[in-house]
């Protein structure tokens, strides 16, 4: 993964997982994916990063310039909370939409009534290269 984000050139830098590395849900932060791949994303300039395996829906605040979103919805919600890293975190059965645009991503949370109950805008990130940031965050 760290060669193939090394050597791109796309605009937008989208990765999927299953255990998230950012968790405030029944089954927590997956703390060895955390630290094994939280610096690369901060490094190459990802912008946002799928996971499931807890079922709900959460939004990390930027963290280092990336976005976590944990969208496990499709499933039997469960309990979910909040930590320091979280910006919403719902218990919802839904699925998540994301809009590519020249200058931005927008994701929208969306339940099974079709209502959106989450919406972010993902900005691109232009700067270069960051340096490796150890990220701390609970």
């Amino acid at each position: 993964m760290e060669r193939t984000l090394a050597g791109t050139r796309a605009r937008w830098r989208v990765v999927a997982l299953h255990h998230p590395p950012y968790s405030a849900g029944y089954q927590g932060s997956h703390l060895a994916t955390r630290r094994q791949f939280a610096p690369i994303f901060a490094r190459y300039r990802v912008q946002l990063v799928l996971s499931a395996h807890d079922h709900d829906y959460q939004r990390s605040r930027s963290i280092d310039g990336v976005t976590y979103l944990v969208t496990g919805g499709a499933a039997q919600a469960r309990f979910t909370a909040t930590r320091s890293f979280t910006a919403v975190s719902y218990r919802v059965r839904h699925f998540v939409e994301v809009a590519v645009f020249a200058d931005r991503l927008v994701a929208r949370g969306i339940d099974q009534q079709g209502r959106v109950f989450d919406e972010v805008v993902v900005p691109e990130r232009t700067s270069e290269l960051m340096r490796d940031s150890g990220v701390s965050a609970s």
